[in-house]
């Protein structure tokens, strides 16, 4: 909560700027300022389904797995791939355990 806080007053300028009579509908194209807080749950679930599987498919003997101490760098240009493709939307939420 306070990290909510503290980026909400970092950015409070900006958000009155963009919308001064605090919409929380946009009217015929207006600017609304409630579509900034949301985050896209079905992004979260995508990109978590990927992580797992690939995750999974790494660990598994009889799917060929990389060779020796590759398994972490494919790992990590999953994550990264993940990330440039769909973190933008909800700040990398990519944790399986949610």
């Amino acid at each position: 909560m306070v990290g909510a806080f503290i980026i909400y007053g970092n950015y409070l300028k900006a958000i009155h700027q963009y919308d001064p009579a605090k919409l929380v509908y946009g009217i015929d194209g207006g600017n609304a300022s409630a579509s900034l807080f949301v985050t896209v749950p079905n992004q979260e679930v995508v990109a978590s389904a990927i992580l797992t599987i690939v995750v999974f498919a790494l660990g598994d003997e009889d799917n060929a797995p990389p060779g020796a101490g590759l398994g972490a760098l494919v790992i990590g240009f999953v994550v990264t791939a993940i990330g440039m493709g769909l973190g933008w939307i909800s700040g990398y939420a990519i944790n399986p355990a949610r």
